[in-house]
């Protein structure tokens, strides 16, 4: 059994073992690299085997099993190359812009997804020597080449000679076209043998056949004789055929063969032994299309199967398959062409290709789609849409922007008199009709227009469109006061579903730092649209500057250095201090902290969020890691993910606020574990596999795309064009180490290039104006010889706002290319260590030859710690310990098997709003959620001992085993209960040990929910604090322990199962528990005082707290 070992802390309180024991390693296999042994000839296709990689860890992630192989790897064309691979169905070929696609594999195979099950294609050879499938070659060499999969045979039936298969999806209708070629020399022929069938429609999953799980769909797409019956196959003449037609579920299919190819018909019940295959004869039930053509070193040879529509044209003759072949090429090359990266590091260079593959499948119908695969549809947001103006598709962005701008509400008489929450959704989210009404576009059950403005105004800023600024203007202006309207909080701006992470975020009313940002930013930026298009700037430069100095005066944590989340609306208007990654990037952005709190806030994340290690057999070397999103709990979908989107935004926000190379480390590390390492090569998913609770899971999916490109461009390589200002900032944010680095985007052009102490750089804009060049370059010794542009002099100056090390900058006026060289000289600058510790940093100024820059010094304060408790195995007293129950009968105001059956109606937000449900559980996204609360365990436990129960320890806890008695002092922020309760006490005592249970939530985590507090005769208190996570734990559940995304700073409670009435504790895997649990405490108390009385108290509001019992150790 492996154990955790928890660290003695020391103030409050936990009854615990010292020593956890968390799961059992038995069922965990490593995961093994790809195999190169060749398998023995055989007739049998192979089945679908339980080790498919990416199969689901069905455990926590500990150090132990951190680990995980690099799966496919870089070759100098960029290409994601594996040797032997057995993921099926796995890497999506899109060609047509539409939900069709076809999943290729590792091993020569491909499913039509339309996106139902559209058909199998499967490939083997028949030689002299044998036959076989090619699944079951003896080495395979695969090429994700993006856009394309590139297929290397070789097997001893084919002796000297190697197969290419190039697989590409058909430009102008919905299908796949092969290309095969022989390679060496052979005096036997070789015969490729193809069968096409299973078009059942069949559904792969819920998720449009998407990756679910970290599993491939392998057996979801075998090819079954079920699958084929009811499809008819016509061939386009009685013999030597060259054409088929398959009608079936799925639509009609057209498969056309290079001559001399010849398909005929063959019986699916015997297809899964290729010898067999190509003799049947009775095949009227369960019918598959066979395809035979003869492979020639010399002349490619064609295969196209493509699903009929009467609007795409389709390949049915031989000869005008190179040109459909030629036609998809050619298409390809146009899109991953459009960014191309040149740098030491094969892994970055691979990258560009794969994100615009997945950016131009997004793009359909005028807009962008949700996913490629997995909720393909248009919504307004997320972060997809950033992908068009970062790769260069300026015209798709403002086509994006008119198809959903014209969806606007127009009609001030749609505004309601109130909002109003939705009693169907038991009271957690707005009733639409405020969120709908005048200025909003109606986007479902979120507030994507946020995003949508967002990625709109940066278009604006890109380009300096004056005229398309005109053209969104009325819009733009309806957008703002609409969300001034529903979400202004005093200056903080409420989030309602407005960010991805947004399912269970629900924030009762209160201003979140996130929606504030964006509306800063917002405001901000039409300011400047104002300026440039002839209106009024006053009123947006007034409401920038009241957000931006409300977030600073109500949730800058001036004492810590960062933005706290979110400032609650009701009971003690709080602010919640445990800010997540999109408080942290969002705020970054969206420009509203200095260079100095910019630095700070990112310190956060380095101390606060544990990193995950991005390592394993073939994985190169390096530091790299990737981030949750949260240290929230319990688990809520989207609340504590391990998601590309987030942790790219996070590497955007550490470059953008000075940090690359830490910027880097989780970039690479983020796109390492989903494009090299995952399931699915050159991926851009939703979730990683390093995500506990759903693994890898949906791929190429918009918000990653949209982000992971923006981070490509405007972070690694720092380009940020204001074409507002005239302005082409480049601030590289690549490795320091490298001597050179060049991109190509349909926008601008540069090249960098160090020898010695010579730098260069070559900048070619592109852009619809001339724009003058600001450079923001690391210094790289202590003098500058010279500085020139395009062969002249040119001044330089030292960057002011430079952290951690000197910068220099440059500026050159506008040109078709400017050339600047710089001339080092001097000694290098000595490494001064940035403090690590100190809450809040100092800065300090550090002077070296020619440059000055700030240094972090820390500060004499030390970090915030999680609440402290001392560590003891269960609690035991001293021998001569007396044990004196506390009568709570007067406090008792209800039965506990009630928290969830009441209606917490009151006090609730009188804006739009997502809220806790009713019933005081689920969230809004879950709102019909509940939990069944049996305490007949606790009951009939302390029935045996005339209402009284034992710890193990034999400490007796009184409680009533009447199931008609009320049981629990409840007290709540909600109206139901009061907010405090206190029984009084006398004498003096040792400890107090509590019996606890009650509600609490993600939203109220990393924060006290209550607190018990023990007053003394002389005024003074011992305090017990209730706090999630360490010592206030949700009573219908257990919480997940892992060593990363999970982890606990402080021991884990004694609980008590109310259902069974068994004491336990909690493993590492989150569990749910039926009936229930509660939460045995103790608190030590200063013996030589007389008590006066405990009180527990309320402090998070939608938080409900129990005590079920208490005593005293005199």
């Amino acid at each position: 059994m492996k154990t955790l070992a928890h660290r003695c802390l020391s103030v409050a309180t936990l009854v615990c073992f010292a020593s956890l024991p968390v799961f059992s390693l038995a069922a965990i296999p490593d995961p093994a690299p790809a195999t190169t042994t060749a398998p023995k000839p055989t007739d049998d296709f192979p089945a679908t085997t339980a080790t498919s990689p990416g199969a689901p860890v069905a455990s926590p992630n500990l150090v132990s099993n951190i680990e995980r192989p690099l799966r496919y790897r870089p070759d100098a064309n960029g290409d994601f190359v594996i040797e032997n691979g057995t993921a099926r169905f796995n890497r999506p070929l899109y060609g047509f812009q539409t939900a069709f696609r076809v999943e290729a594999s590792d091993r020569p195979e491909f499913g039509f997804a339309t996106p139902r099950k559209g058909g199998v294609l499967r490939i083997g050879i028949s030689t002299p020597s044998g036959s076989r499938w090619l699944n079951g070659a003896a080495k395979i060499t695969a090429r994700y080449r993006p856009g394309s999969m590139i297929y290397e045979v070789r097997d001893p039936l084919l002796g000297a000679v190697t197969i290419n298969l190039t697989a590409l999806p058909t430009k102008d209708a919905e299908g796949l076209i092969l290309r095969a070629e022989l390679s060496g020399k052979t005096s036997s022929p070789v015969e490729l043998v193809l069968l096409f069938g299973g078009a059942s429609n069949e559904a792969i999953n819920n998720r449009g056949g998407d990756i679910l799980g970290g599993r491939d769909n392998a057996s979801k797409w075998e090819l079954l004789p079920a699958d084929c019956a009811g499809q008819k196959i016509t061939l386009s003449t009685a013999s030597a055929a060259n054409t088929f037609t398959l009608e079936s579920k799925a639509g009609t299919f057209v498969g056309t063969l290079s001559a001399p190819g010849r398909w005929s018909v063959g019986d699916a019940t015997v297809a899964t032994g290729l010898d067999k295959l190509l003799t049947s004869v009775s095949h009227d039930a369960h019918p598959v299309a066979i395809g035979r053509i003869a492979l020639s070193p010399s002349t490619p040879s064609f295969i196209a199967i493509q699903r009929s529509a009467k609007e795409t044209p389709l390949a049915r003759t031989a000869a005008g398959l190179p040109a459909v072949f030629s036609d998809a090429e050619t298409y390809r090359l146009s899109v991953v062409s459009r960014v191309i990266v040149d740098t030491p590091d094969p892994f970055v260079n691979a990258i560009p290709a794969a994100i615009a593959i997945s950016g131009d499948a997004l793009w359909t119908q005028s807009t962008v789609m949700h996913g490629n695969i997995a909720w393909r549809m248009p919504l307004l947001g997320w972060r997809g849409q950033y992908v068009f103006d970062a790769f260069g598709w300026h015209d798709r962005a403002r086509e994006h922007f008119r198809m959903w701008a014209a969806k606007q509400n127009t009609d001030p008489a749609s505004i309601p008199p109130a909002p109003r929450a939705d009693p169907a959704k038991n009271l957690a989210t707005d009733d639409w009709k405020t969120l709908h009404s005048y200025g909003g576009i109606p986007a479902r059950h979120y507030d994507m227009a946020l995003v949508f403005v967002d990625t709109l105004l940066r278009h604006l800023i890109a380009t300096g469109d004056k005229e398309f600024a005109k053209e969104m203007w009325p819009y733009l202006t309806r957008h703002l006061a609409w969300e001034k309207r529903l979400f202004d909080r005093g200056g903080l701006y409420e989030a309602y579903a407005a960010i991805w992470a947004s399912d269970a975020l629900t924030y009762n009313g209160g201003g979140a730092a996130h929606s504030t940002a964006y509306n800063y930013f917002h405001n901000a930026t039409a300011a400047r649209i104002a300026r440039l298009i002839g209106e009024d700037p006053a009123p947006y430069d007034a409401e920038a500057k009241r957000i931006h100095e409300a977030m600073h005066r109500e949730l800058w944590l001036s004492d810590r250095g960062w933005y706290a989340e979110y400032k609650e609306l009701h009971g003690l208007k709080r602010v919640h201090p445990a800010a997540a990654l999109w408080t942290v990037y969002h705020t970054i952005d969206s420009r509203v902290p200095d260079p100095f709190q910019a630095y700070q806030t990112l310190r956060y994340v380095d101390t606060h969020l544990p990193r995950i290690p991005v390592r394993g057999p073939g994985v190169p070397a390096g530091d790299w890691f990737t981030l949750p999103s949260t240290n929230w709990v319990p688990y809520e979908w989207s609340l504590n993910n391990v998601y590309l989107g987030e942790t790219a935004h996070t590497a955007l926000a550490y470059w953008q606020g000075g940090r690359p190379d830490v910027a880097w480390q989780l970039w690479k590390g983020t796109l390492l574990d989903s494009m090299f390492m995952g399931l699915n090569p050159g991926s851009l998913p939703n979730l990683s596999q390093y995500d506990v609770y759903r693994r890898e899971t949906y791929r190429d999916f918009g918000d990653s795309t949209g982000i992971t490109s923006r981070s490509l461009i405007e972070g690694l390589f720092g380009i940020s064009p204001d074409g507002i200002d005239g302005v082409l900032t480049i601030r590289p944010g690549f490795p320091t180490e490298w001597d050179h680095a060049s991109i190509k985007t349909p926008d601008v052009t540069y090249a960098y290039k160090r020898t010695g102490d010579l730098e260069t750089f070559k900048v070619e804009p592109r852009f619809a104006k001339l724009l003058s060049l600001h450079l923001n370059l690391p210094a790289r010794s202590e003098k500058i010889l010279s500085v020139e542009s395009n062969g002249k002099p040119v001044a330089w100056k030292n960057d002011d706002t430079a952290i951690g090390a000197p910068r220099i900058v440059i500026d050159a006026p506008a040109a078709q290319l400017t050339e600047v060289v710089i001339r080092w000289s001097g000694s290098p600058f000595k490494h001064v260590k940035a403090s690590s510790s100190g809450v809040p940093l100092r800065f300090g100024k550090i002077m070296q030859g020619d440059f000055t820059w700030s240094q972090p010094v820390g500060a004499s304060a030390s970090p915030a710690a999680s609440p402290e408790s001392p560590t003891f195995a269960d609690y035991t007293a001293p021998a001569d310990a007396r044990f004196d129950p506390v009568d709570l009968s007067p406090l008792f105001n209800d039965k506990l098997t009630q928290i969830f059956k009441n209606e917490y109606l009151s006090p609730r937000s009188p804006h739009v709003s997502l809220s806790m449900p009713k019933q005081g559980i689920g969230s809004w996204s879950g709102f019909s959620h509940t939990a069944e609360i049996d305490d007949t365990g606790l009951r009939s436990l302390a029935a045996k001992s005339q209402n009284t129960i034992q710890l193990p320890s034999g400490l007796p806890l009184r409680t009533p085993s009447d199931p008609a008695a009320k049981n629990t002092a409840f007290v709540s922020l909600w109206d139901n209960y009061p907010d405090e309760l206190t029984a009084p006490l006398t004498g003096r005592a040792r400890s107090v040990t509590v019996l606890v249970a009650g509600s609490t939530s993600p939203m109220q985590s990393q924060i006290d929910n209550g607190e018990i507090v023990i007053t003394y005769t002389d005024g003074t208190t011992s305090r017990l604090a209730l706090h999630n996570p360490t010592t206030w734990w949700p009573i219908e559940q257990d919480y997940m322990v892992d060593d990363y995304a999970f982890r606990r700073t402080a021991p884990v409670p004694l609980r008590l199962e109310l259902k069974s009435g068994k004491f336990y504790t909690p493993t590492s895997m989150h569990l749910e528990r039926k009936g229930g649990a509660a939460t045995v405490l103790a608190l030590p108390l200063d013996p030589s005082k007389e008590l006066r009385s405990l009180t527990i108290r309320a402090l998070s509001t939608e938080s409900v707290i129990g005590l079920l019992s208490a005593t005293l150790v005199r």
